[in-house]
């Protein structure tokens, strides 16, 4: 099986220029969106890690 992490892939739910997004598996079995960057250029890393800290931000009992 292939993992990202503690997360197991089921499928590969959406392809964009920087990043796939997967819909896993966590270890507790609830599903989870994982985002993985698919490129190293350093614009894309610092977006991606601006994103990151955006959404870091958001409380809801769906989002981890």
């Amino acid at each position: 099986s292939t993992t990202i992490g503690p997360y197991h892939i089921e499928r590969l739910i959406g392809k964009g220029a920087m990043a796939d997004v997967y819909l896993c598996t966590s270890p507790q079995k609830n599903y989870v969106a994982v985002k993985w960057l698919t490129t190293s250029y350093g614009p894309w890393v610092n977006r991606f890690n601006h994103e990151i800290s955006i959404l870091s931000s958001i409380q809801h009992e769906h989002i981890i």
